[in-house]
């Protein structure tokens, strides 16, 4: 009860892909007339005798479908990364999806005493990638890329039709602030992840709405490995021409699903993160010591995830590592990640911060103004949300010293 009354700042590190629960993804597919195939159990609008509307399904279609879309027949042990992605195959959010689903978080957020939120956009969901391009990529010839890709009429039109769709949402309001982050994926090769980070950028560049970028995906795909380097250069290129805002899925790793030697993903992404995802591995990094002395130096955040590690890790919230940062003055935020998929809330995820760590009520409170300080909106929009945070803390402790708990 107290971590559901409590102001909660801001949300940095959440896919909207994954914050809708099973029920609300048919919902909106009933809504928006798509149908759903028997037998792939993938959604189209293309309607046929095996791709029906969600009104026609009988009860056995119903249960394998939700048994494919959600995680509700699986419990939260170490092993479970292949359901979890698996999942995505079927849940692509389509751009004409977005709306709806802004709308069922947002009440969500407002009833979680939630102000802010800075969703994850799939760049998949605007942009076709054709994965199977494997095109050489070469520093040299990156201007030659780029004129190519502005040369691409269809993509153009796709990037102005998604800033026109991404700016008339008109989800916040004087309650709820929401911005979006470009999702892009690092199991591409370099040439498609340059391609996604350049009209990621150019997005960025033409909306308000649009306040960075985050690269996520499995961190034990082959090409997270084998590219890694090359996509943190990649990432520096477009951080520095665009002034790109950039938070990156890091150390989302342990010994139990790669060799040591690759549990160095962190050491790499505080070169060119404002922010990093996850960051669990921190403790078998090479120099840990100094990867934390960086990050506080330089102010670089960890996106601290308790209930997916545990889902997808094997990691218990009290095996988080979330105190070793904080007491080497790392700034953390806690955030849901995906909390449809995990069937989860944030009110939940601080919840398990008080019950495991201890934390005081100063310490908490610091967590979650970092909600706000650490975000992508600029100092203007910032400095409104942290005056909005102060009133909403001043209320709740004063009705706090009226309620006999």
């Amino acid at each position: 009860m107290f971590m559901n009354l409590i102001p909660k700042g801001g949300d940095l590190h959440n896919h909207l892909s994954g914050a809708l629960f099973f029920e609300d993804y048919v919902n909106i597919f009933n809504k928006l007339n798509y149908c759903i195939d028997n037998r792939t159990f993938q959604v189209s609008k293309n309607y046929s005798n095996n791709c029906k509307s969600f009104k026609e399904l009988d009860i056995n279609t119903y249960n394998e479908m939700r048994k494919r879309w959600s995680i509700l027949d699986y419990k939260y042990n170490y092993g479970n990364l292949e359901k979890f992605f698996d999942i995505f195959n079927y849940l692509r959010l389509p751009l004409d999806c977005v709306k709806e689903a802004l709308l069922i978080v947002k009440s969500r957020a407002i009833n979680e005493n939630i102000q802010y939120i800075e969703f994850m956009l799939g760049m998949r969901s605007i942009i076709n990638v054709d994965d199977s391009k494997n095109i050489t990529f070469d520093f040299n010839n990156i201007n030659i890329l780029m004129k190519m890709f502005d040369n691409d009429s269809v993509k153009q039109s796709n990037i102005y039709q998604a800033i026109k769709i991404i700016n008339n949402f008109n989800i916040s309001d004087n309650n709820f602030t929401v911005k979006y982050l470009i999702s892009l994926s690092r199991t591409l090769n370099p040439y498609l992840f340059f391609e996604q980070i350049y009209y990621a950028s150019k997005i960025y560049n033409k909306t308000e709405e649009v306040v960075g970028v985050n690269v996520s995906d499995r961190e034990d795909n082959k090409y997270s490995f084998i590219y890694y380097d090359i996509q943190i250069e990649i990432i520096k290129y477009f951080k520095d021409l665009f002034n790109l805002k950039v938070s990156l899925h890091s150390g989302e790793l342990t010994r139990k699903i790669t060799k040591p030697e690759n549990l160095n993903h962190i050491h790499s992404s505080i070169n060119v993160a404002h922010r990093i995802g996850h960051g669990v591995d921190i403790m078998f990094e090479p120099d840990p010591i100094n990867i934390m002395k960086t990050m506080r130096d330089k102010k670089i955040a960890v996106e601290i995830n308790l209930s997916s590690n545990e889902f997808l890790l094997g990691i218990k919230p009290i095996d988080n590592p979330i105190t070793l940062y904080m007491k080497n003055g790392v700034p953390v935020v806690l955030s849901s990640d995906d909390p449809g998929i995990f069937m989860t809330t944030l009110s939940e995820q601080y919840y398990l911060l008080m019950k495991n760590f201890n934390l005081t009520f100063s310490e908490l409170k610091d967590v979650i103004y970092n909600g706000i300080h650490y975000s992508f909106l600029n100092e203007k929009d910032k400095k409104e949300q942290l005056i909005i945070l102060d009133k909403k803390f001043i209320e709740f402790e004063y009705k706090l010293s009226n309620y006999r708990i």
